[in-house]
């Protein structure tokens, strides 16, 4: 099992699909892959540490608000 079938079947249960997942690749086409496995945030490598640290505020902010 791979990220993106964790991914998956994460956001495919009701008991977790409301945990944020940031996929963090090289790969060239995550931001497609990840879409379309239900991720809510995507980064490429190589990536800044602030920006990393902005998009994890951002994802905990709306799982906050969602409760």
């Amino acid at each position: 099992m791979d990220g993106l079938d964790l991914c998956r079947k994460l956001k495919a249960s009701p008991d977790t699909s409301a945990i944020p997942i940031l996929m963090l690749s090289a790969n060239p086409q995550i931001k497609v892959l990840a879409s379309e496995a239900g991720a809510d945030a995507v980064m490429e490598k190589p990536f800044e540490i602030k920006e990393l640290l902005s998009v994890i505020a951002g994802l905990t902010t709306r799982a906050t608000q969602s409760l």
